[in-house]
């Protein structure tokens, strides 16, 4: 059994199965295996047209990630094509949190939205009195200050190595975005400190693929949780990167990206995924209107129409009237 008929049937116990998309003949559509036999895989198309691809081109199909609607439709679209069942049993979406859902509940404890006077004084810290650890503003001009290209290049080259370190704690003991029991990894030795700093400095600056800078950053600052692997990234550049929370996001995926397989250990590929969820769920977001200023934004978004406080809230008439 190969590993990709495993990682299918693995799909089919858990009553999902992969969605697919060429890698660059996007205008096809999304894809279902619809067999694999004898060094040979056919993928049934959404523009009807059923694909056999030899062995040493599986890598052109990529699996994606749909919301739980959009791939529950798909897939039964795509198996009636073939004349089988879909596979494994439907998942019941009625009972999950929608994103409508979740866009009543936001809509409600903030309805001028994110770029109203609440959302930026609680959130961003905009004209705020003073600096909370959840305001954003003031924590991404400190993570740009400590974290910025040339500053670094200098720390590293005068040997001021426990300075990046401790710059960087300092950094995030003033957010909310990683707790103080899971900074500890940061407690680097000398002898470590360099590799750790070159890996932190080329994670934020250096050239090739994210997925490889991401994974030796990581190494260098061995076993951690998701906070703490991904916040320097999502402070320094929260345009582009993303601050995992775990809890949230996979409550987040549950919905917006059903076949997206959560790891407990912080890995490139993992977060690579949650990446394009944020970015999908941000795409959603400015097709209804709002316009999140940042991934941050998108993280808290999720963080706060996600808790269980808030949940509570789609049985108040405020969100029903807002849900419809």
């Amino acid at each position: 059994m190969t590993d990709q008929t495993h990682k299918s049937n693995n799909n089919v116990e858990r009553g999902l199965e992969t969605l697919y998309r060429h890698k660059k003949r996007t205008q096809w559509g999304l894809a279902i295996l619809a067999w694999e036999h004898e060094g040979k895989r056919g993928y049934q198309f959404e523009d009807g047209t059923l694909r056999v691809f030899k062995l040493g081109y599986y890598h052109l199909m990529l699996e994606v990630d749909q919301p739980a609607d959009v791939t529950q439709r798909v897939l039964a679209r795509l198996n009636r094509t073939l004349g089988r069942q879909e596979a494994g049993k439907k998942r019941n979406i009625d009972r999950l949190i929608s994103f409508d859902d979740q866009l009543a509940i936001f809509r409600v404890q903030y309805p001028e939205g994110f770029g109203g006077k609440k959302w930026q004084g609680k959130m961003r810290g905009v004209d705020a009195a003073q600096t909370l650890k959840r305001h954003r503003e003031p924590a991404i001009r400190a993570a740009r200050e400590l974290l910025d290209d040339q500053n670094l290049r200098r720390m590293i080259e005068a040997g001021q190595l426990d300075g990046i370190i401790q710059g960087l704690v300092k950094l995030l003991r003033q957010t909310n975005l990683v707790r103080p029991n899971q900074l500890g990894p940061l407690e680097i030795p000398p002898h470590r400190q360099e590799r750790f700093a070159l890996a932190l400095h080329d994670l934020l600056h250096g050239g090739g693929p994210f997925r490889d800078r991401f994974a030796r950053w990581v190494n260098a600052i061995g076993p951690c949780s998701w906070e703490l692997a991904t916040a320097p990234a999502g402070l320094y550049s929260p345009d582009d990167h993303v601050c995992v929370q775990p809890g949230s996001f996979r409550d987040q995926a549950v919905w917006m990206a059903p076949r997206l397989e959560h790891s407990k250990e912080p890995n490139a590929e993992t977060y690579l995924r949650y990446q394009a969820m944020a970015g999908a769920v941000r795409a959603q977001l400015e097709e209804e209107g709002l316009h999140p200023a940042d991934l941050l934004d998108v993280h808290d978004f999720i963080w706060t129409t996600l808790r269980p406080a808030a949940r509570k809230l789609l049985q108040s008439p405020e969100t029903e009237s807002a849900a419809a």
